[in-house]
């Protein structure tokens, strides 16, 4: 868990700030994430906006676009589980499952609050 702090927090900022010095726009990571207002801010605004940005492109738009922003967050989440475990449970050979889990459960966080998530889905509608 240290190593995965220190790359998110520390070395890919640093390696931001280096390629924006260089005059490269790459915006950093996370965008102060212990700032967050609610459970989609976090996952929508604020965390890992690399990951977020690929999966919103590739995942979230065509499946709201076919089945709603609700199936859209679901995909999302659920591929998200899957990622951490292939790079934590694989390489670990245990833990199997946990991880897509984890990312189902926190998924159902913004069905239950209902405002949290009907925030991101409108906001999503503007894009």
């Amino acid at each position: 868990a240290g190593i995965v702090f220190l790359l998110h927090f520390g070395a890919f900022h640093v390696l931001s700030c280096a390629w924006r010095a260089a005059g490269v726009d790459a915006k950093p990571l996370m965008n102060w994430p212990l700032l967050s207002q609610s459970v989609s801010e976090f996952w929508s605004r604020r965390w890992n906006l690399a990951f977020r940005d690929i999966t919103h492109r590739f995942l979230f738009r065509p499946f709201a676009a076919r089945w709603g922003g609700r199936a859209g967050l679901a995909a999302v989440f659920v591929f998200s589980g899957v990622v951490h475990d292939l790079v934590i449970s694989l390489p670990a050979g245990a833990g199997y499952g946990l991880p897509t889990l984890y990312f189902v459960i926190d998924r159902t966080a913004p069905t239950v609050t209902g405002r949290s998530e009907n925030a991101v889905l409108t906001s999503e509608r503007r894009r």
